[in-house]
């Protein structure tokens, strides 16, 4: 299995403090799935001083591609995208995508964390239409807070988001 995961922040740390299951250790779970290929795992928009140094070491270690939002930038989303497929197929028969809001800028998602300079929702629909396309096995999209989303922009980012991946699915099984 390949995993691309949109996301600010690593989300890869084995614990924080007692907690050995917190919620930015998900990354750090899913590479110890035997079927993950962890030279597979994709980590896509990065960004922020959230991020430890201790964290990325751990990406690196286990081969993991990291592509920042600095790189994304300067590549061109498409660019990028594309070789963040071919690093999540390589060697795997499926991909599973996973997304954070927080990928998308803050202006853009009141009911996430407040990480800015992240993709605009255009980008983000964009590129879960190309992966739906390309023949995605599974998704999930995390940290909507439902009490900081009182008008639910939030929500319905998610939904649409989820919606564009749909559509690329739907696309490629018509052929």
């Amino acid at each position: 299995i390949g995993v691309i995961h949109f996301d600010a922040h690593f989300d890869n740390s084995k614990s924080l403090g007692d907690d050995e299951f917190p919620r930015c250790g998900p990354l750090y779970r899913i590479a110890q799935i035997e079927e993950v290929r962890t030279e597979s795992i994709v980590h896509f928009g990065i960004r922020g001083p959230r991020n430890s140094p201790a964290q990325m070491e751990y990406a690196r270690e286990i081969g993991a591609t990291v592509f920042t939002i600095r790189q994304i930038r300067s590549l061109g989303i498409e660019a990028v995208l594309q070789e963040a497929l071919r690093i999540a197929q390589q060697d795997t028969s499926s991909i599973y995508v996973t997304v954070c809001s927080d990928i998308v800028d803050a202006a853009f998602n009141p009911g996430g964390p407040a990480d800015f300079n992240g993709l605009f929702p255009h980008e983000l629909f964009h590129a879960l239409y190309t992966l739906g396309e390309s023949g995605i096995s599974g998704l999930d999209y995390a940290e909507v807070y439902p009490v900081q989303d009182p008008q639910s922009f939030s929500s319905h980012l998610a939904a649409w988001a989820i919606i564009h991946a749909l559509a690329g699915l739907a696309s490629r099984k018509r052929g």
